[in-house]
């Protein structure tokens, strides 16, 4: 359930208002596999990019030239959001507690640590 949202009346009193999220066509979900965080004064920018690496192609020899040119891998920018820096913190937490309540990534933790747990022959 959206929480709700505070605004004054005509009357000067504040009304409470339930937030309804609305979906937008315009807006494209888009695969990130790099992020970078900024902030100034007063945002906090979240730039997410997609990073493919070059198709690298050939024998042996022509594989090890063509890695020794490399210089750079391109990441193209698929979508910034710009937080106020106010509520970073709630935002922080809000994905925190997604991952926790997570079965599928709680399992892959527990996992972890149940093969951290084991003694080594």
């Amino acid at each position: 359930m959206a929480k709700k949202k505070t605004k004054p009346s005509e009357s000067g009193h504040a009304v409470s208002l339930r937030m309804k999220y609305v979906g937008s066509p315009e807006v494209k979900p888009a695969f990130a596999n790099h992020m970078l965080v900024q902030s100034d004064e007063s945002m906090v920018y979240l730039t997410f990019f997609q990073a493919q690496p070059p198709v690298i192609l050939g024998n042996a020899e022509e594989v090890r030239r063509q890695v020794e040119e490399l210089t750079e891998m391109p990441a193209k920018m698929v979508a910034q959001v710009l937080v106020p820096r106010d509520r970073i913190a709630k935002f922080v937490k809000a994905i925190a507690a997604n991952i926790e309540s997570s079965p599928t990534l709680r399992e892959v933790q527990e996992d972890r640590t149940e093969s951290n747990n084991t003694p080594k022959p």
